[in-house]
């Protein structure tokens, strides 16, 4: 089973910023699956929570920029033999994209402004999860910042 709530709001602060828009993003996921390994209920594997984005972004005529926050993530993977927990800390983006040229657009993105602090637990097991535990690995970890440059257009 899977249930949850997606949010997706949009703000438009226009007239006080002009072209200003501040958009929230929320997701919140559960479930229950009976896992006949471990022979005991857990979550599906893979699912991210809570997943929280606020944008702000102001828009004129030919140029665009905005700064985003996305808050912590916690993703839990089970496989046969192995336990994966992830935790992502809060972390800043950023954009500027201009569209001066006739049908050529470039935009350039700042990701993991100011690092993104990652922490990761992996559980190894004899044979299955059901086992006995065999090795545990504990990281943790700066991830630097991420330069994108797009170039869109009509060639």
């Amino acid at each position: 089973r899977l249930w949850g709530v997606n949010t997706v709001l949009n703000f438009p602060l226009e007239p006080m910023i002009e072209g200003g828009l501040i958009e929230l993003t929320a997701d919140w996921l559960q479930s229950q699956f009976h896992d006949p390994i471990i022979k005991d209920d857990r979550m599906l594997t893979d699912l991210a929570n809570p997943q929280i984005q606020i944008d702000f972004r102001q828009d004129f005529d030919k140029f665009r920029w905005g700064i985003g926050y996305s808050g912590y993530q916690v993703t839990k993977s089970y496989y046969v033999d192995e336990y994966d927990y992830l935790k992502m800390k809060p972390k800043w983006q950023g954009f500027v994209e201009t569209s001066l040229f006739e049908q050529l657009k470039i935009r350039f993105e700042l990701k993991n402004w100011g690092k993104e602090r990652q922490y990761r637990q992996r559980l190894l097991y004899d044979d299955n999860r059901g086992g006995a535990l065999v090795q545990r690995e504990e990281t943790s970890r700066l991830v630097g910042e991420k330069v994108k440059i797009i170039i869109a257009g009509e060639f």
